[in-house]
């Protein structure tokens, strides 16, 4: 069993929140959804994917081209419109702080 600093756990726990800080910078989800009503494809294919990815997105997040890479390295759903990146969240109703994807990001 390695033993771990208790200021290595408090720095590693606080690292997904910091990532959520300086790289989610806003939430979408009604500006995407209103694009779809007016007939936007690429609206479209960020809520509802292509077949060949199979979920909803439940948000939509605008975000820093650092952390969308970080996601599309992790086969999460983003699309670059000018420079922001907007990522289509699976999920909801949980901060995005405790999303998988995030806590994995901060590990690295």
């Amino acid at each position: 069993m390695t033993w771990t600093d208790p200021e290595e756990i408090v720095l590693m726990s606080r690292r997904p929140q910091q990532i959520v800080e300086q790289h989610v910078l806003a939430n979408v989800t009604g500006l995407i959804s209103s694009l779809v009503e007016y007939d936007d494809d690429d609206a479209r294919e960020l809520l509802y994917g292509t077949s060949d990815d199979a979920y909803e997105a439940l948000e939509v997040w605008a975000v820093t081209g650092w952390l969308a890479d970080k996601l599309i390295a992790r086969d999460h759903r983003v699309h670059q419109w000018g420079n922001t990146y907007y990522w289509a969240r699976g999920a909801t109703g949980q901060r995005i702080v405790m999303d998988d994807v995030i806590e994995e990001i901060a590990k690295c």
